[in-house]
């Protein structure tokens, strides 16, 4: 119905059911949501433009009849502040100026404290098109600082001697309040003084009030995305300041104020502007700490009709009566764009609001991945700086194989605090061989992009969270220590007593954060991946030793951040960004080391978890149980070639399959390779380098996706040992060192069994007849050929075995004695040789199966 009509059909059945209030009073003046006791009042004036301008004289009684209704409901409602949304003036003229000021003289008399903002029309000077030539306005000329001191609430101006931008203290049904006004289309400092002013009074409810932040549809000014669409934004060229009116102008819409500072402040509530003629709309956004913000416009100014936004807080500090009404009318609008109820109470403490997934975006995250392959940092560092053509054909060896299962390539080229591509957040490194690429115009992660994507091959790019501040040398060959200047300049940034000589950030500080969001959120923006890797096994600790998990929500802050960040990009880029993270082997190690997961599964801010580091056994059972209600894929990762666990470095083909088949059974949606070989040797070679790596990688790769074609091939099945890949257990934190995996293991000497349990992933007792032979192999030291062994295999005793010349104790098995999962093995010692006993250790325990042709 339109609003200058007389009253809608709910106003009436109300009105039907208050019977005698029909004789007496006209329909449309009845309040449709009557005022709560107990509640108290927030006033939103939109735009007075039509109010101030002389040429309607008939119209200039309107603003003063508005503040005059203000004073005299002051204390029938509870009125606690007033918001002016901006185009307080027509055309920013004296004449227009003093009716302002007289209208609002109303309130300074009748102690009702309020914060205008500037609109375009409070710039326009004697511009007969209402344009902002210039941030000039007369507006501190009438409403001044001292005026705003007279008010209790005033808190501080941005500028000595401006209101423009301004903030207001106050409390109200027993909470705590900030208001923050900003200029027309702020400024850059303009926000960065507000990001400043929140974080200073976070322990309050903030409400924002700008003129142009909601378009007449609900959603944000966006000049980003939606340039002409959206009528009248601040970097239109007639309504915003200077030149080149292409983005670049230091101006802020509405959707850079959301990703520079609401979303980013989890007390802000409300975000309130005027400008767009006509307009009510609203939406209810969630910021990157879970909490709801709701954005909301209100201008009424043509035909102007003194129409004003209530907002009505009730007396259970959670719900919030809008309603729309005129003083000068003596009317209601009370349709739903009009008048309507909000929810202020965010999501419950310690936790927030899921993050909505589009369909296109599940579709993505469904994508098949039957190898994933993280290439590590990009070595051999001998292959920067090479012909391009040479690059391309040494990294996508094995995945131009015509029988690759390889469907996901993840690029990492860096250790993530310097940069090896074109960069205005990170310093670009001064290596010689990168600098020959990038002088020469090459940008190699570009190409990494292009060419996986040629190839119809996913493109992830992995971020090391913590990396190592080095560069490498003039031959390539190592990297050598540098200097970061943010660490120089932000000492305060990094955690105390790290292992790694330049410090290690701490996610513990918010500067941190946004710093690391700021890195992936520019990779995200510049390069055509499917998705970003957080690697947070490169490198531990990233929150302060022995209040890790105390500090878990922080880095879930950061996850959300990046989240959201990628979700942006993937907006304005019209496709999926996705988000996975490599992390510990088991989710209690997760928790040692301050990560949330079960909370970054359920506000669904990751679609990938990459399970393990320097470790083969994986707590797949434990990350299915927190994943299985999500969209969440799980992906064990293997580094079995540069770091691998203790006692299997290079261990063979046998091996590799064991894993692979573990993984499938056990339910994973894929397996990610880390720091294998990079090529086959006659890649290295063409690259003048020896062969590097295993030469079983490119048969692994042509295998170990598929479980049907794993089935029948021979395996390795171990028990993990600790440590490896040059680490050895950590006091202060869980990732890269596996301390809890069960060898080496002593064995006493009074015949208490040990128990150790291996997974064997194949179904061997259903396949017996193709099972030519099945070995359980023990290795101990500081045991004698003539000590008696005994072994158990789910509870079955095995015959005496034969002791290899390796002092491997081999023992035969039979298909039927195994379990497809977990095997549960028993071993004693039963008797010593003579001589004085030593201490007998369990170094390595294996099932070995080989299957017949």
């Amino acid at each position: 119905m339109n609003p200058n009509e007389l009253p809608n059909v709910r106003a009436c059945l109300l009105l039907s059911l208050v019977g005698i209030l029909t004789a007496t009073v006209p329909a449309w003046a009845v309040d449709p949501l009557p005022f709560v006791p107990g509640s108290w009042t927030l006033v939103v004036l939109p735009d007075t433009q039509r109010y101030t301008d002389p040429a309607s004289d008939p119209k200039l009684e309107i603003f003063k009849r508005i503040t005059q209704w203000i004073a005299d409901s002051r204390q029938a409602r509870n009125i606690k502040f007033v918001l002016h949304e901006g185009d307080i003036t027509a055309s920013n003229r004296r004449s227009h100026w003093q009716v302002a000021s007289d209208a609002m003289a109303v309130l300074d008399k009748a102690g009702v404290p309020y914060a205008l903002v500037p609109g375009n029309h409070d710039h326009d000077r004697n511009d007969p098109h209402h344009h902002a030539p210039s941030r000039d306005t007369l507006m501190n000329d009438y409403f001044t600082v001292s005026r705003y001191q007279a008010m209790p609430t005033f808190g501080g101006v941005f500028e000595p001697g401006r209101t423009e931008n301004s903030y207001h203290l106050f409390s109200a049904g027993g909470k705590d309040y900030i208001t923050v006004a900003l200029e027309w289309g702020p400024r850059s400092e303009a926000v960065a003084w507000a990001d400043k002013v929140l974080s200073q009074h976070s322990d309050r409810t903030a409400l924002i009030v700008t003129h142009a932040y909601t378009y007449s549809d609900g959603t944000r000014y966006d000049w980003a995305e939606k340039r002409l669409t959206q009528d009248y934004n601040p970097h239109h060229h007639a309504y915003g300041f200077g030149a080149p009116h292409d983005g670049t102008e230091d101006v802020n819409d509405g959707e850079q104020l959301w990703r520079k500072l609401v979303s980013k402040h989890k007390n802000v509530r409300m975000v309130f502007s005027g400008h767009v003629k006509w307009a009510g709309a609203r939406q209810t956004a969630v910021g990157n700490h879970g909490q709801r913000v709701h954005e909301m416009v209100a201008a009424y100014h043509d035909p102007p009709q003194g129409w004003i936004r209530l907002l009505e807080f009730l007396p259970d500090r959670r719900t919030v009566q809008v309603k729309t009404y005129s003083p000068h009318l003596d009317r209601y609008m009370t349709d739903d764009a009009q008048q309507f109820v909000l929810h202020m109470a965010g999501p419950p403490k310690g936790t927030a609001s899921a993050v909505h997934l589009s369909k296109e975006h599940l579709k993505a995250v469904n994508r098949r991945r039957r190898i994933v392959v993280n290439y590590d940092v990009g070595y051999p560092a001998e292959s920067f700086g090479v012909e391009v053509k040479k690059w391309v054909d040494y990294r996508f060896s094995y995945a131009d194989r015509p029988a690759s299962q390889i469907d996901s390539l993840w690029w990492c080229i860096d250790e993530g605090n310097l940069a090896y591509y074109p960069s205005k957040v990170l310093p670009v490194t001064k290596s010689r061989n990168i600098r020959r690429w990038l002088d020469a115009g090459i940008d190699i992660l570009k190409v990494a992009v292009d060419e996986s994507h040629k190839r119809g091959i996913e493109a992830f790019y992995t971020y090391r969270l913590n990396g190592y501040d080095g560069e490498f040398d003039e031959r390539g060959n190592s990297l050598r220590p540098i200097h970061l200047p943010m660490k120089d300049r932000h000492p305060d940034w990094l955690l105390e007593d790290t292992w790694c000589p330049g410090g290690l950030w701490n996610f513990a500080v918010k500067g941190v954060r946004e710093y690391k969001v700021a890195i992936l959120r520019e990779l995200a923006e510049n390069y055509d991946f499917d998705g970003i890797d957080i690697d947070f096994a490169r490198h531990p600790p990233c929150l302060p030793v022995g209040r890790q998990w105390e500090h878990r929500h922080e880095m879930t802050d950061f996850i959300r951040r990046v989240r959201l960040a990628l979700q942006d990009v993937a907006r304005k880029r019209g496709r999926p960004f996705l988000l996975s993270v490599r992390v510990p082997c088991t989710v209690p190690g997760c928790h040692y080391d301050g990560l949330d997961v079960e909370a970054w599964v359920k506000q669904k801010l990751i679609d990938i978890i990459v399970i393990g580091v320097h470790s083969y056994e994986v707590d797949l059972e434990g990350f299915r149980r927190i994943a299985e209600a999500s969209s969440v894929k799980l992906y064990p990762c293997m580094d079995e070639s540069a770091h691998p666990p203790d006692g299997y470095r290079h261990p063979g083909i046998e091996f590799v399959r064991g894993f692979a088949a573990n993984c499938w059974q056990r339910g994973a949606d894929g397996i990610v390779t880390f720091n294998w070989s990079n090529a086959p040797a006659k890649s290295y070679a063409a690259l003048g380098e020896g062969p590097r790596g295993a030469p079983y990688h490119a048969q692994a790769y042509e295998e170990i996706g598929d479980p049907e074609l794993l089935r029948f091939k021979d395996k390795m099945f171990i028990v993990m040992r600790r440590h490896g890949g040059g680490w050895t257990e950590k006091w202060d934190y869980y990732q890269n060192s596996n301390f809890e995996a069960p060898l080496p293991a002593s064995l006493p000497i009074d015949e208490k069994p040990t128990l150790l349990t291996i997974h064997v992933g194949d179904d061997l007792t259903e396949n017996a007849r193709r099972v030519e032979r099945v070995d359980l192999r023990l290795l101990l030291s500081g045991a004698a050929a003539g000590d008696v062994i005994q072994v158990k295999l789910n509870g079955v005793l095995l015959p005496a075995p034969v002791i290899e010349e390796n002092g491997w104790r081999n023992f035969r098995t039979r298909p039927l004695q195994f379990a497809v999962g977990r095997n549960l093995v028993s071993i004693r010692m039963l008797k010593r040789s003579s001589g004085t006993p030593s201490p007998v250790t369990i170094e390595k325990l294996e099932v070995r199966v080989a299957y017949r042709p």
